[in-house]
């Protein structure tokens, strides 16, 4: 019993963290487009940190987080250059086309991150 309530509560949580219009997209099409948000950068903490240089402490985190970003994709999915439109630091988010039903369940496992 315990096992049937653990699995069907990771189940949601992996439902949780595709998008309904994703999903339904997916129901209709083959291939779909989505944005991948990254829980990364918490930019309200950097702006405490102490020292002259607040801007490049902010900009080095960023730009650590876009590195940590792109070799996660490429981890997970198949031909990322074909897949990946654009990585935005600013937003912490990638910008991808092409994905299949798989490479959506392959980035749905990654817990530092939503597709919508």
């Amino acid at each position: 019993m315990k096992v049937a309530v653990a699995l069907s509560f990771m189940a949601a949580v992996v439902q949780a963290k595709v998008s309904v219009s994703v999903r339904r997209e997916l129901e209709a099409k083959p291939v779909v487009d989505a944005i991948a948000y990254f829980y990364g950068v918490n930019v309200n903490t950097l702006a405490f940190t102490e020292g002259e240089n607040r801007k490049q402490t902010l900009f080095n985190a960023l730009n650590n987080d876009v590195v940590t970003i792109e070799s996660t994709l490429k981890s997970v999915l198949d031909n990322v250059e074909r897949k990946v439109v654009h990585t935005s630091w600013l937003i912490g988010a990638s910008f991808l086309t092409g994905l299949t039903k798989e490479d959506i369940e392959k980035l749905s496992k990654n817990p530092k991150m939503t597709l919508c």
